[in-house]
């Protein structure tokens, strides 16, 4: 199943809706507002225009979400740490495949030892001790595993970052469509408040409708505030991804198109195939069997074998034919790996090790795939009532609320009526921006636990082609 949703927020959309028709909704609004004054609709209309064209010059200055992540990538410094984990990791693979250090022995004797060819002085020895064959290669085996681990754990860190990024976008997005819609409605509460006063002094309206008119206006700043304080939160959030001081500014978002995305049976089939935290556990169950192994070549015995060279002094009380002649022994030594025992208890406990890892691998599959299809659902419960609200609940919204400011106008209905719709419509349009975000965001947790593309490499290049085309590929953090 697929679905897509338009979602547009531009970089000051003030003044632009999609397909520009919030701008003669508003001019709509004012044309009743302001329906004594011929002089009125040429401002408003100077107005709306230059905001707008203000708002498609600063589009240079946007706050584009692919760079954002690219800066995520580069700059984060918890995506850092794991990056030198790995390599830490990676680094430690040649060292344990390589023989142990030669071990130099030197003697001296304080009072010499008399033998046969001369008194004894001093020796000096070289041992190397060699592991049983296949223990080093098991070693080596294990150490790449470890980093195999590492490497997937830094791949999986870089995608839940970037996750985490696009998610707080969304929100700064939501944030500032909203923040935006909201100045529009100030702009609109001033009039209404200008109106429903003219009105009262003519004694064609009551003093509650002023009251509610300007309580509105309150609630309008209460809002803002509160957007306002959600935005420095977000921002602070976003500078901490890229490296940068809490406080940095942070420009407006751009418009975002959120992309098809396929059933929900891919999904879970891509994400058991991709995803980087079942490759780590894979490469752990691997890493526990070469454990086992080793555990049972440690029953196996280790060799020692070395040269020792001996001074010996000549033999003062006697001349036999190899008089003082130095000795040279060639040595070989093997340890005997008898506490039964203690090897029992390693083999076992690599065993369990190796249950445990195999379990937790299965464990995490299946969270994987409970988490796709829980997200999946709430991506598509968003998008269905999406559709809803584009198809019938914002236009109901709208058409109630134009037939209230008309009726008003006509003197047919009352300030709290159009007061009403009023509210209801801001509610109807604020709720859109908010299902919009949330199935953005939705989309974005599915990329993660799918460990899938499903946004495009340039965020705003479209939604991409239907499922059949093999749309949705692998990502390349």
């Amino acid at each position: 199943m697929g679905t897509s949703c338009p979602y547009r927020a531009n970089v000051n959309p003030h003044f632009q809706w999609k397909n520009h028709m919030h701008f003669f909704i508003s001019f709509y609004r004012y044309r009743y507002l302001i329906h004594l004054n011929s002089k009125g609709y040429v401002l408003i209309l100077l107005g709306l225009a230059v905001c707008t064209s203000v708002s498609l010059a600063e589009s240079g200055a946007a706050f584009h979400l692919e760079e954002f992540l690219n800066e995520i990538r580069l700059e984060d410094p918890t995506i850092e740490a794991a990056r030198r984990r790995w390599q830490a990791k990676a680094e430690q693979v040649p060292a344990v495949a390589v023989l142990p250090d030669p071990k130099l022995n030197y003697g001296y004797y304080p009072s010499n030892v008399e033998t046969r060819v001369g008194a004894i002085n001093q020796r000096v020895g070289i041992s190397q001790k060699i592991p049983f064959p296949g223990k080093l290669s098991l070693a080596e085996r294990k150490a790449e595993e470890e980093a195999q681990i590492a490497m997937w754990q830094y791949l999986r860190l870089i995608r839940s970052r970037v996750t985490r990024g696009k998610v707080l976008y969304f929100e700064l997005n939501r944030i500032d469509r909203t923040r935006a819609l909201l100045l529009l409605q100030l702009d609109l509460a001033e009039e209404m408040i200008r109106t429903v006063q003219t009105r009262f002094e003519s004694n064609q309206a009551h003093l509650q409708d002023v009251l509610l008119a300007e309580q509105i206006m309150s609630d309008l700043r209460i809002q803002m505030a509160s957007l306002e304080g959600a935005r420095d939160a977000v921002a602070a959030q976003i500078n901490r991804l890229q490296g940068k001081i809490p406080d940095a500014p942070v420009p407006e978002t751009i418009s975002i198109t959120i992309p098809e995305f396929t059933d929900r049976a891919e999904l879970a089939r891509l994400a058991e195939e991709n995803h980087e935290l079942l490759k780590a556990a894979a490469a752990a169950v691997r890493r526990d069997q070469i454990m086992v192994e080793l555990t049972r070549r440690d029953r196996k015995p280790d060799f020692h074998v070395g040269l020792e060279y001996t001074q010996i002094n000549s033999n003062i009380y006697n001349n036999p034919p190899d008089n003082g002649q130095d000795a040279v022994m060639a040595f070989f030594s093997v340890n005997l790996p008898i506490r039964f025992r203690k090897y029992e208890a390693q083999e076992k406990s690599a065993v369990s090790s190796l249950s445990a890892s195999q379990e937790g691998w299965e464990a995490s599959r299946m969270d994987i795939i409970a988490e796709v299809i829980d997200i999946y659902s709430r991506a598509t419960a968003f998008s269905r009532q999406i559709d809803i609200y584009e198809e019938a609940l914002l236009p109901q919204a709208r058409e109630a609320y134009r037939a209230t400011l008309a009726g008003y106008g006509a003197g047919r209905d009352s300030a709290l009526k159009w007061i009403e719709s009023q509210s209801n419509l801001l509610k109807a349009e604020t709720g859109l921006i908010f299902l919009e975000s949330e199935l953005a965001k939705a989309v974005a947790t599915l990329e993660n636990v799918a460990a899938v593309q499903i946004f495009p490499m340039s965020a705003t290049a479209g939604r991409l082609a239907s499922p059949e085309t093999e749309q949705i590929q692998r990502s390349n953090p």
